[in-house]
């Protein structure tokens, strides 16, 4: 039997859509307080990726990555939970436009989050990104 309550699920499902509005905002304040302070961005999946350790890095990671781009959009769908003893895993997957006046190009990615609970709420821990398909914009 689960012990994450209603309102835990509510808030875990809430999670990665907060964080995709305040990345797409771009909110960086935002963005930080859905982040543990150990939180750990996994991008080696993507082609150039890497593994950005900290809250601070993980933030200056996506801030860059975004200022590439005119408005990136992330699109986030199929959130499910899973309880473990010392954290919990959200998968979701990502539908992001990422398009800038040169092109740009359509993402679909899943996110596999390992969350923990903080005294100030949920936060993710570590976020691998899984890489599903990549269009170029013409």
């Amino acid at each position: 039997m689960s012990s994450l309550t209603l309102e835990d699920r509510l808030e875990l499902a809430d999670l990665p859509v907060r964080y995709a509005r305040c990345a797409d905002g771009p909110d960086l304040d935002g963005l930080a307080r859905c982040l543990s302070p150990d939180a750990e961005y996994d991008a080696s999946g993507i082609p150039g990726g890497a593994v950005h350790e900290g809250r601070d890095a993980f933030v200056a990671f996506v801030a860059a990555a975004h200022a590439r781009v005119d408005a990136p959009q992330h699109f986030v769908t199929n959130v499910s939970i899973e309880e473990h003893d010392t954290y919990v895993t959200c998968h979701c997957y990502v539908f992001a436009p990422l398009l800038a006046e040169n092109g740009g190009t359509f993402v679909g990615v899943r996110w596999e989050d390992h969350v923990v609970r903080t005294s100030e709420g949920w936060r993710i821990r570590r976020r691998r990104v899984h890489p599903v398909w990549r269009l170029a914009a013409r």
